[in-house]
């Protein structure tokens, strides 16, 4: 399987001591408070709603987050706490995270709190949840670009892209060299028709760059079938865990 490494997540925290369950649950308690004194929660929501327009979130992803078992104002512990906020607000009844970093006592929280830790993958494979009338939320600030192409080449159906909502990094202002493009064709071409809102501006590095990032249009640009093969933005990805 293909994963999220710690260099294409800047919020990984390299092994940090193992929190215990209630250390977690007053972290980001902590956080989430941070979030709500900081405004940014409250935009957030309110952004979030304005692009669901009334529909329901059927699923919430969260892809690498990293650790948050410590420290209430690491990237980490910020974003899980946002991703917990919104999956509780807009009422998910699904919710799942995958992370390569996160520890025995976060996975733990995590199935505590009905949060879903399947085996890792590369997003390569079609999302069956869009399919219908509801969104999929995938909350993935700061992942890297092969994990956002592979999400929209797997998905690249005007009918399912209408259903996905993307927190991530704001594919507008990326800069990608053009003997690189060929290798992300899928986010070059969406970031053409894609609706993007920026993050309400907190302070937080943990949301620098972030959009909330949607389709609406009726047609999407032709895009090669093949799956994408990476070269440069190759050390984004890792086979497994370790």
């Amino acid at each position: 399987m293909m994963a999220p490494t710690r260099s294409q997540c800047k919020n990984v925290i390299n092994h940090p001591t193992q929190a215990t369950l209630s250390g977690i649950e007053a972290n980001l308690s902590q956080a989430k408070g941070n979030l709500e004194q900081s405004g940014l929660l409250a935009k957030s929501k309110h952004f979030l709603a304005k692009i669901l327009d009334g529909r329901s979130i059927r699923s919430a992803k969260a892809i690498g987050i990293g650790n948050f078992g410590d420290r209430a104002k690491s990237n980490g512990s910020l974003q899980m706490a946002l991703f917990l906020a919104i999956r509780e607000q807009f009422d998910s009844p699904k919710a799942s995270c995958q992370d390569p970093v996160m520890n025995p006592t976060e996975v733990q929280f995590l199935q505590k709190v009905g949060v879903e830790v399947p085996e890792l993958n590369d997003l390569s494979s079609r999302e069956t949840d869009l399919e219908g009338d509801d969104v999929v939320l995938f909350f993935m600030p700061h992942c890297g670009h092969g994990l956002y192409n592979n999400l929209l080449w797997s998905n690249w159906d005007p009918q399912l892209l209408k259903n996905l909502v993307i927190v991530g990094n704001d594919f507008s202002k990326m800069v990608i060299l053009e003997k690189h493009e060929h290798e992300v064709q899928a986010l070059l071409k969406y970031r053409e028709v894609a609706d993007s809102v920026n993050f309400p501006a907190a302070g937080e590095d943990a949301f620098s760059d972030t959009s909330f990032m949607s389709f609406s249009g009726e047609f999407l640009p032709d895009l090669d079938k093949v799956k994408p093969a990476y070269d440069h933005f190759a050390p984004e990805l890792v086979i497994n865990k370790h």
